[in-house]
């Protein structure tokens, strides 16, 4: 699962009591990565106080079985922002289904922001494979400048969307984290 550094040879050791411990020795991965910086602006000439700040956050293995959370910022007051988040659950309910979801935004100073939402679910054939499905919802809205009447219609439109997909991934590579060799294929329809 790329989730171990290494893992041992198992062990059987038999106690006194006639009880017996397999043990597994395993060398984690380091739990994540982490560089943000956060702030808060207060209210001033009128604007409302924000969050400000960047940097991304991404842990792995959060509460056991493989769950990954990560987070992406880049917030600057009156410029572009985004923000993009994640979270994924490759084994729900300890069997071989994963769920995942995301969301990513992005705010073009006063001109438009659009919003991304997407959900997939896949199941594992096998050690390799999986089929999966995807569920997604894009927004795209005017800001004050992207919303200026002009003779021709507006500079931004709204707009919004509903996708799917069903798609297969096979993937055969020797590092989860870093691959370095193999074969990573994915189809999506």
């Amino acid at each position: 699962t790329g989730l171990f550094r290494t893992v041992g040879l198992p062990v059987l050791r038999v106690e006194s009591d006639g009880g017996a411990v397999l043990h597994i020795p395993v060398d984690e991965h380091p739990p994540g990565t982490f560089d943000l910086a956060l702030g808060y602006l207060p209210p001033a000439q009128g604007a409302p106080g924000q969050v400000v700040g960047n940097g991304h956050l991404r842990l792995e293995n959060v509460f056991g079985g493989g769950r990954t959370v990560g987070l992406a910022i880049d917030r600057r007051p009156g410029r572009v922002s985004t923000a993009d988040v994640r979270v994924a659950d490759p084994y729900v309910f300890g069997g071989p289904v994963r769920v995942a979801g995301r969301f990513t935004g992005e705010q073009r100073d006063s001109t438009y922001s659009k919003q991304v939402y997407r959900m997939t679910a896949g199941i594992l054939l096998e050690a390799a494979t999986e089929v999966f499905g995807s569920l997604a919802r894009e927004v795209t809205q005017p800001g004050i400048a992207g919303a200026a009447v002009r003779p021709s219609g507006q500079v931004v439109p709204r707009s919004s969307g509903w996708f799917t997909g069903l798609g297969v991934r096979v993937r055969h590579v020797d590092g989860a984290i870093n691959p370095r060799r193999g074969l990573w294929v994915e189809v999506t329809l």
